[in-house]
């Protein structure tokens, strides 16, 4: 089974805040994540790649968000090109 990491772990992991964590899935920029019968969030390894990925992004001073139609489409899938 795969490890499941909580929130803070990721934030930790990561070098993010919770808060962004939560911005980013709120707007579309991560998948819903999976969630624990008390409703906490719980991260996969798929997760943590994009968290990764869009990291990446943001020191390139690229937005991350970009206006178009579809919302994020471009972004999503230069990700999902770098993803595999």
């Amino acid at each position: 089974m795969e490890t499941e990491l909580t929130i803070q772990q990721v934030a930790t992991l990561t070098g993010l805040s919770v808060h962004t964590l939560r911005y980013y899935e709120r707007n579309g920029l991560l998948e819903l994540v999976n969630r624990a019968a008390n409703g906490h969030r719980r991260y996969l390894t798929d997760d943590i790649t994009r968290i990764e990925f869009l990291t990446r992004l943001r020191t390139t001073k690229m937005p991350i968000r970009l206006p178009c139609t579809g919302g994020l489409y471009y972004i999503n899938r230069i990700a999902l090109s770098f993803l595999g």
